[in-house]
């Protein structure tokens, strides 16, 4: 297992994404009863730098995309999506996660203008007004 100090004394996010996913898919023991986790929390923290604009800017936003995009490559995240039940598998490879609502991508059919579905994928490079995104996220 991993300490949240040891992933909290790191500024290598590659680093902190192995060690994360670590913790997740570590096998638990606790008094006999074996259990697995099947969920992963990211918590992100901001720089001083970045408290500015907050986490809604949208370069802030791309740059939290852009990591989780890494962390979903990595072979230990694929084998642990890969075990989950086969009608749940987007919340594994898409994620449950605020950036992926604030940019998606939007499925605009030829010669239409308003999109048939929103894909809360973090693929967008401009997000939607926060507004939007906690109304979809509701």
């Amino acid at each position: 297992g991993v300490s949240a100090g040891a992933l909290l004394s790191t500024d290598d996010n590659e680093t902190v994404a192995r060690a994360a996913l670590q913790a997740a898919v570590d096998v638990r023991d606790f008094g006999g009863l074996t259990c697995q986790p099947f969920d992963l929390n990211v918590v992100y923290e901001m720089t001083p730098d970045a408290l500015f604009n907050g986490m809604f800017d949208a370069t802030v936003m791309r740059q939290i995309a852009a990591f989780e995009r890494r962390l979903k490559t990595l072979p230990g995240w694929q084998a642990f999506c890969g075990q989950t039940q086969e009608g749940r598998r987007d919340f594994c490879s898409l994620g449950v996660s605020f950036v992926n609502y604030a940019l998606p991508t939007l499925d605009v059919s030829a010669g239409e203008v308003v999109p048939s579905a929103v894909i809360p994928n973090g693929e967008a490079t401009v997000p939607l007004n926060v507004e939007t995104v906690l109304h979809l996220v509701r």
